[in-house]
């Protein structure tokens, strides 16, 4: 038994015994589309004739499709535990289907078994159950997922589909993804990210205080914001003439059918990625669902307050506490510590940064300052001494 879920509705679809149900789902708001509850034959020899039918499905349904259900066969020996081997040959039979249908895996994780016979060493899992989509259904649902319930009564686990639809009204496939800044590696080697760069951290405007080096920091951020910007639409102006050109030397059918093949391939794997990294909601401390973008700032803002802020504990306590304790940081050590920063901490700092690593809210990487470290460190240098956190 599989369901299906979106905000204000959920559907069940039997597929254990009949050997396909084919839905047309629509509503208001919706594009509609074709849904298939997939059951293969449990007969290694018969199976070849579940996957005549989901061809033919293919072939007579024309639209966005999704597909899920209990196959019976896996596509390779890493979904499967325990057990003899499976055949080869079943296995590249059933990756023929899916390549002909042109059937996408689009759950998160692949590595979760959905079926298990057996206990104790005689267990044999298996990845039986899976939901797969074409293009087209993939583009109407970039963040749709699928999540495998707990084990109940049946030898399958229960796979859920969540299609995410979190705007009411909003029309699927159309959900505005805001735009967040982030310098790009490619900047280093464009002569005008230097003078940009250059322009706002040279000038004579400098750093006296950390708020400083912070509005700095956000004035470079949103220069090289606005200049990329312009640099996309000039990319796009110049792609539209090298169509153009291709358009007129006849080779425009081979370049779109090479464009076509790695759209296919490269744009579920990039939207894959892309959701992974994205939170859709969370659950608050009476662990109520929230999804609410304002409402899980909110929460996650709370939490980390919460934990980065004293309690406020009776000082005469701490002093209690400490008197049980054999001091591990000595006189020496902590005027050391009080010292103010050299540059040549500062300088050792930047050089041991990770250059990739995640950015700050500003978008600027460890990359951004290491690479541009000539024209940064003297502000930064005339900020040290009333640096706080930021």
């Amino acid at each position: 038994m599989g369901r299906i879920s979106t905000p204000g509705s959920s559907f069940l679809t039997p597929w254990i015994k009949l050997q396909s149900v084919l839905a047309w789902v629509s509503g208001k708001d919706f594009r509609p589309w074709i849904f298939t509850g997939f059951y293969g034959n449990l007969v290694p020899n018969l199976r070849k004739y579940s996957w005549e039918l989901l061809s033919r499905i293919r072939r007579n349904f024309k639209g966005a499709w999704l597909v899920a259900g209990d196959f019976n066969e896996i596509v390779s020996t890493t979904e499967k535990h325990g057990g003899g081997d499976r055949s080869p040959i079943a296995m590249s039979r059933f990756r023929e289907v899916l390549d002909y249908c042109k059937l996408i895996d689009f759950a998160d994780v692949k590595s979760e078994f959905t079926w298990c016979k057996g206990r104790g060493s005689n267990v044999i899992m298996e990845r039986l159950d899976r939901c797969l989509c074409d293009e087209e259904w993939f583009k109407l649902f970039p963040d749709a997922n699928v999540s495998l319930l707990e084990w109940g009564g049946s030898d399958h686990r229960p796979v859920l589909i969540n299609l995410y639809l979190h705007n009411k009204g909003a029309k699927i496939g159309n959900k505005e993804r805001k735009t967040r800044f982030h310098f790009e590696e490619a900047w280093c080697s464009d002569s005008k990210c230097k003078n940009i760069i250059d322009n706002i951290w040279l000038n004579n405007d400098h750093c006296r205080s950390s708020l400083d080096l912070k509005r700095k920091i956000k004035k470079c951020g949103n220069a090289l914001f606005e200049w990329n910007k312009e640099q996309r639409i000039e990319f796009g102006k110049q792609l539209k003439e090298a169509r153009k050109r291709l358009t007129d030397l006849g080779d425009v059918l081979e370049v779109k059918k090479s464009f076509s093949v790695n759209t296919k391939y490269f744009h579920p794997k990039a939207s894959n990625r892309r959701k992974k990294n994205e939170v859709f909601g969370i659950n608050d401390e009476s662990g109520i669902w929230q999804e609410k973008e304002d409402v899980v700032r909110e929460i996650f803002y709370q939490h980390f307050t919460k934990l980065f802020t004293s309690s406020s504990p009776d000082q005469n306590l701490i002093e209690e506490a400490l008197n049980g304790m054999d001091p591990r940081v000595t006189q020496e050590d902590n005027s050391m510590l009080l010292e103010n920063f050299t540059a040549e901490e500062v300088i050792n700092a930047v050089k041991n940064m990770n250059p990739s690593k995640a950015p700050r809210e500003d978008g600027l990487p460890a990359l951004f300052y290491k690479k541009f470290w000539s024209s940064l460190k003297s502000e930064i240098w005339q900020a040290r001494n009333s640096w706080v956190p930021w």
